[in-house]
């Protein structure tokens, strides 16, 4: 269902503005399932970890050559269709930032700081009384 969903909105997107746009829906389980326990958070400061969703399971290949890029400094653990990273001199000094995670593992992703992941986590608990709205 959440799949259907990012269709119907990269379609509707498409529409629009005449562009392909990928679309990554989550449920709000799944967002608080991403968002519950950073693997790395051990490593250091939590303003270098961050997130990255992925639009659908890597190839095992693909995962494997993205983990045999790890250096001293970034680091990143693969679990529940996300990569959790955390990039040991700030995420805007590496080089392995969400271009380079698309490309590697073949997907397409979007990569939020740890902050924001657990807001999103926070809001989506919240499951708030308002029927849905459309937003133009």
């Amino acid at each position: 269902e959440a799949h259907d969903a990012a269709l119907e909105m990269s379609l509707e997107i498409k529409n629009k503005i005449d562009r392909d746009i990928v679309v990554i829906v989550k449920t709000s389980d799944e967002i608080r399932r991403i968002a519950f326990e950073h693997p790395l958070a051990s490593f250091g400061d939590e303003k270098n970890l961050y997130v990255t969703i992925l639009s659908h399971d890597p190839a095992a290949p693909d995962v494997e050559t993205l983990m045999e890029t790890m250096n001293d400094v970034d680091k990143h653990e693969i679990m529940h269709r996300a990569v959790y990273s955390y990039y040991g001199q700030g995420y805007g000094t590496s080089k392995r930032s969400n271009n380079f995670i698309e490309k590697i593992l073949k997907v397409s992703a979007t990569t939020r700081n740890w902050a924001t992941m657990r807001t999103l986590a926070e809001l989506s608990s919240e499951g708030g009384s308002e029927p849905p709205r459309r937003i133009r």
